[in-house]
């Protein structure tokens, strides 16, 4: 062996890269903890867990959403619940999830809006359809999900209604009570 050398490594301590001279190896073994528990960090912040709700807002007031409420569009060209009750100032995240066989829509508004989105959709033909998300109309194709996010804040009647062809006329609505 050559005067100098490490036995095991066969070079001085100052020749290896990264560490002085005579300086003892330092055991990586607490960074494997330390890892772990960022990673957990981690993901909890960017919603490994926890209420949907805090992360959904009021496009126009800002506002976080108090809770989530699902709705089904079913094939039988219906909603499930067809009656959500609010209260005065809460801000309820719509979970649409389209289980039917075709396009559904949710619009939200009164009669005057229901009539409206009617008569829009009318000389788009008999074929369900896509169409654009709008502020107070969302569109969810066959098997998937969208939400969308409103502060009620006047007591009354709102209608939810699909206007895919034939479906308003058929039944497809449901009513958010806001008291």
């Amino acid at each position: 062996m050559t005067p100098g050398r490490s036995p095991a490594v066969g070079r001085t301590p100052s020749s290896r890269p990264g560490r002085a001279a005579g300086r003892p190896k330092r055991s990586s073994t607490w960074r494997w903890p330390v890892i772990a528990v960022a990673a957990g960090v981690m993901l909890v912040g960017c919603g490994g867990g926890g209420d949907s709700a805090a992360k959904s807002v009021d496009p126009a007031t800002g506002k976080k959403a108090d809770r989530v409420v699902e709705v089904r569009m079913l094939p039988e060209r219906r909603y499930e619940p067809d009656n959500v009750a609010v209260k005065v100032g809460e801000t309820i995240t719509f979970k649409l999830k389209n289980d039917g066989d075709s396009f559904h829509d949710v619009t939200l508004g009164d009669e005057d809006v229901q009539a409206a989105r009617e008569k829009e959709m009318a000389p788009m033909g008999p074929e369900p359809m896509g169409m654009d998300d709008e502020a107070n109309s969302v569109t969810v194709a066959k098997g998937e999900t969208k939400e969308f996010t409103r502060t009620f804040d006047k007591a009354g009647t709102l209608i939810y209604g699909c206007h895919q062809p034939g479906h308003y006329s058929g039944g497809m609505k449901g009513t958010v009570t806001v008291s």
